[in-house]
């Protein structure tokens, strides 16, 4: 009798083990590669990946910084326009497909006009949407080189404000005027003690005061900086003026040679954390907020990154579990750049909800490396998708390969916030959605940001899992102007559109297709 008592104990442990073990890979999102049409069929030597739904139809659009690159030749960028289950097609556009960029990957989106659709700038040129996804070209902001840039409206007059770095000159900022003229402006340290070995910017309300800090990621290729620089975080003052955090915050005292870095947060504690990415002997970081502006340093991933080439990286709730994952692309051949360099993979960390992480280690969208990688629901179909570029650093691959989300039963919200008192493009609104996940109550927070990584733009459609939830209990949406709307009791599984100050209603853009 004992031993049958301890034959069932056994098993009844291998069984939980089992179970537990299933359940947590039951949660591993799969992901289905595109390996046919326009962006696998056309040689896309791309750095930079940025979404937007520049035809407004309610799908969201690539547009490809296709600039030369390393030993390339001169391509003009590219706009891919989506129809839907994965399928992109080129678009050519008289005003933008005929301009070459050559060291430009791109440049971030926003409705520069305030005419309710979204415009480029793009090597200091502006380009004017009309609505229709059709381009003029409007006034020249600068004519300096700029190597990444980024929308933020800086005085919350209700025009976004151009911030763009140039590599190895500093950093650089410009008061959209409203007129369609913009005007030079210097920001304080910002400016100041910005020297250019950067290559991108992150931005979100790192001390939760109700606007945007930036992330200035150093990376001095091949000796450029003698020294080399750490990372800075500037502190938005709210009176046009962005001043450089003290190094002891534990974020920005060590030299991380950073191509980029992500904010999100990752805990459900109301701040947000960073991940940020090194190409030097050190590890990539993920820094947990604290709160009053400080940060402690958690190594997620026991790899140097010394022996990998890390390129970009974003947060998603891949499997709308109520917590963000984190998505790293690698680039496949880091050798260009370090000959020891021996990891070629991508890393995908789902994100268990206690402070921990599972690393991903198979499939394609895996093994294929990357470079620049974007996140979104391009299919709208309820789960964050994910495009990923190659062809800058890797001779072999000149591809962007698809990856769609092959999703699971766990229910989400998607949302879509346009300002009216805040700029139109309502960068810098933050949305908290609060459900229950589990059996916990979760207040997930997400932010209208610019520049995830480097070179990279998810877009300003925001994505909550919500896990076994049915609705979220509450939506609470703080917008630049201060202006706080409240809503309760949404229904899950549909596509929102929020508008400043009035109602939060089901896209019918989306909702009706």
């Amino acid at each position: 009798m004992e031993k049958q008592t301890g034959f069932y104990k056994a098993l009844a442990g291998s069984l939980l083990f089992i179970f537990t073990v299933s359940g947590i890979y039951g949660q591993v999102p799969k992901f289905t590669r595109i390996d046919t049409g326009s962006l696998v069929s056309e040689a896309i030597r791309g750095r930079g990946l940025y979404v937007v739904d520049y035809d407004m139809d309610g799908l969201l659009d690539l547009y490809i910084g296709n600039s030369t690159g390393v030993g390339g030749t001169d391509r003009p960028n590219l706009m891919f326009r989506n129809g839907g289950s994965g399928i992109f097609t080129k678009t050519v556009d008289p005003a933008i497909s005929s301009r070459i960029y050559k060291w430009n990957s791109g440049c971030n989106w926003a409705d520069i006009d305030n005419d309710g659709d979204p415009d480029m700038c793009n090597e200091g040129e502006v380009f004017l949407n009309d609505g229709t996804g059709s381009f003029t070209l409007g006034s020249r902001v600068t004519e300096r080189p700029q190597i990444c840039a980024i929308w933020l409206d800086l005085d919350n007059d209700g025009y976004v404000d151009l911030l763009t770095d140039v590599y190895m000159e500093g950093n650089f900022a410009y008061k959209n005027l409203g007129n369609g003229l913009f005007k030079e402006i210097i920001l304080g340290d910002f400016n100041t003690k910005g020297i250019g070995g950067s290559q991108s910017f992150s931005m979100a309300d790192a001390d939760n005061d109700g606007d945007m800090d930036i992330l200035e990621a150093n990376l001095c290729l091949f000796d450029a900086c003698d020294p080399l620089i750490p990372n800075t975080l500037y502190i938005n003052n709210n009176d046009m003026t962005l001043t450089a955090l003290d190094p002891s915050s534990g974020l920005t005292g060590d030299v991380m040679q950073s191509p980029g870095s992500s904010w999100g947060d990752y805990d459900n504690d109301g701040d947000m954390d960073i991940y940020v990415l090194s190409m030097t002997d050190k590890r990539d970081m993920l820094f947990r907020n604290d709160g009053n502006l400080k940060f402690t340093g958690i190594c997620i991933d026991p790899e140097k990154a010394g022996n990998k080439w890390p390129y970009n990286s974003s947060w998603g709730d891949l499997n709308n579990d109520g917590y963000l994952d984190l998505f790293v692309s690698v680039v496949p051949d880091g050798n260009l750049v370090n000959e020891e360099c021996s990891w070629f993979n991508n890393m995908m960390y789902m994100n268990r909800g206690d402070g921990t992480f599972l690393r991903v280690r198979y499939g394609d969208i895996i093994n294929d490396g990357g470079e620049p990688h974007v996140s979104n629901d391009f299919d709208n179909d309820g789960d964050l998708d994910i495009i990923i570029g190659h062809g800058n650093l890797n001779p072999f691959l000149k591809v962007v390969y698809i990856y769609l989300n092959n999703g699971n039963k766990n229910h989400w919200l998607n949302i879509s916030c346009e300002g009216t008192i805040s700029n139109r493009s309502a960068i810098g609104t933050r949305v908290k959605v609060k459900a229950k996940v589990g059996e916990t109550y979760e207040w997930m927070m997400r932010e209208i940001s610019q520049e995830n990584g480097i070179h990279a733009c998810n877009g300003p459609r925001l994505h909550f899992g919500l896990g076994e939830a049915e609705k979220a209990d509450s939506v609470i949406i703080r917008w630049p102007s201060g202006k706080i709307d409240r809503y309760t009791d949404i229904n899950a599984n549909h596509f929102y559109e929020a508008i400043e100050g009035q109602e939060i209603r089901l896209n019918s853009k989306i909702e009706n297709r």
